[in-house]
């Protein structure tokens, strides 16, 4: 496995539109917050744009749509939108980023040199050969999975200082992670980050969310809360991230925003054991980790 890191100029100015207008839970309000701080009130028709975006945009899923592969994958991503939407409607979105160029290119050109020096500092630490088969190695045995031999396109976009992010939503062979404005110092978490993503882009997909399927009755929920709570235990502050990144185990760290600190250990020590064991997560691993999950109501959403 190998990881190619991509700054793309479209895919930031999707990013960029698609968070200001908050149509998803999962909108970083916070870079909202600095955006604006940064770049000015927005004038009526802005704020009315972004409106317009939402409801055109809060009409499909909420990824791996003709959205992303236009935006990240396509040097032109008109020619690809044109043919999914009426004239109508595709003039609307063209006026939306038409309106919101000047301002992007003021913050892209403000972060371009921070997502270069990142693009080069992860390229650097990355890919190297020991690294990647270790961790392919063991993913695809807690995960049954033969191990790929593949290249995962890694989309550089903005963050805030003190927020990061990923993403699997652009294809199958493509995650995000959101790094301009972090320190470069904590190259080693957004390694992990990457791991992440990568676990939800390829190892999880097969026999682990089968067994999830089956276990939890096709609970869509429950099979996302177990799927996301598995990989916050493997990365990036994890078992694996600490066995393999050198990541310094936080007692005073939560696993996830919503995962009180105190039962870091119970859900570490759980994966701990397949980790030693060298065996595949099964039934009993995914009845365990729901029963923590169900005793403390968690919704990871």
């Amino acid at each position: 496995m190998k990881f190619e890191f991509k700054i793309s100029k479209w895919a930031n100015f999707y990013f960029f539109v698609q968070n200001l207008s908050e149509w998803h839970f999962s909108n970083r309000k916070e870079y909202n917050i600095l955006w604006r701080k940064e770049l000015g009130d927005f004038s009526p028709e802005e704020e009315n744009a972004l409106k317009n975006f939402k409801e055109i945009r809060s009409n499909y899923p909420s990824g791996k749509t003709f959205f992303e592969q236009s935006f990240f994958k396509e040097d032109n991503p008109w020619l690809k939108l044109e043919n999914n939407f009426t004239p109508d409607k595709y003039k609307t979105l063209k006026d939306v980023f038409d309106l919101f160029k000047n301002k992007f290119e003021i913050l892209y050109k403000n972060d371009l040199p921070f997502l270069e020096q990142w693009q080069k500092e992860l390229e650097k630490k990355t890919n190297k050969k020991s690294l990647t088969e270790s961790i392919t190695k063991t993913l695809s045995v807690l995960y049954n999975v033969p191990a790929p031999e593949t290249t995962i396109n890694v989309y550089l976009l903005f963050s805030s200082p003190t927020r990061r992010g990923g993403g699997a939503n652009i294809d199958n062979a493509s995650v995000s992670v959101e790094v301009s404005r972090q320190p470069i110092t904590i190259a080693s978490h957004l390694i992990g980050l990457i791991w992440h993503e990568t676990v939800h882009l390829y190892f999880e997909k097969g026999h682990f969310l089968a067994l999830a399927e089956k276990k939890l009755l096709n609970n869509r929920d429950a099979i996302y809360l177990v799927k996301e709570l598995t990989v916050c235990t493997l990365f990036p502050k994890g078992v694996l991230a600490i066995k393999f990144l050198q990541i310094n185990k936080r007692e005073d760290e939560s696993l996830h925003a919503k995962i009180p600190i105190q039962y870091n250990k119970q859900f570490l020590g759980l994966t701990e054991i397949y980790v030693k064991e060298n065996k595949p997560f099964d039934n009993l691993y995914i009845e365990k980790i729901y029963s923590i999950a169900s005793e403390l109501k968690l919704v990871l959403k």
